[in-house]
């Protein structure tokens, strides 16, 4: 602080002493830093809000698709389920890959939408399939759920030991 005090009120330093380092790219005014902060936390808020929206949308067409035809798939356990899945994997896909004005052109946060689809899925589109349908998709939601358990621990494990290990490669 001292030197750059010096600097703007007085002549140039005297030899032998540094100039300070000068300030770093971009603002460092705090009332530029604040809408910049704002501006990212409106985008993330529309961001949450339309892949919210998205996933309940696509959760409760599948419920109106599973009603109407419940009489006529309710003999097929098997294509209820698949139903199903074409739904989750549906809405999915589809918010990663939308990009839109209300957005700033970045996609839609596709595990977001899952998540509230699944939610409305679970809600009222699950209890327009057949007995056989349920118990089914309970096991191959809690199968799938067991699998992605034991695939986090093994990488965070991996990660754990690359974490241990690392310090020991670069100290030379």
């Amino acid at each position: 602080d001292d030197i750059h005090r010096h600097r703007e009120h007085h002549a140039p330093l005297p030899p032998g002493v540094p100039s300070p380092p000068s300030p770093p790219p971009g603002s460092t005014d705090p009332g530029e830093i604040m809408a910049e902060v704002g501006e990212v936390t409106r985008e993330l808020l529309v961001i949450m809000l339309l892949s919210m929206l998205f996933g309940l949308f696509v959760g409760l067409a599948s419920a109106f698709v599973t009603k109407r035809l419940g009489p006529s798939m309710n003999k097929r356990p098997h294509a209820e389920l698949s139903l199903l899945l074409v739904f989750a994997t549906g809405c999915y896909m589809s918010a990663d890959q939308i990009k839109g004005q209300e957005t700033g052109g970045e996609a839609l946060s596709a595990i977001l939408a899952l998540f509230f689809c699944g939610i409305t899925m679970r809600h009222y589109t699950f209890h327009n399939l057949s007995a056989t349908a349920q118990g089914t998709s309970r096991m191959l939601c809690r199968t799938v759920s067991s699998l992605c358990d034991t695939a986090l621990a093994v990488l965070l494990g991996i990660s754990l030991v690359d974490y241990l290990v690392q310090p020991s490669r670069g100290g030379g």
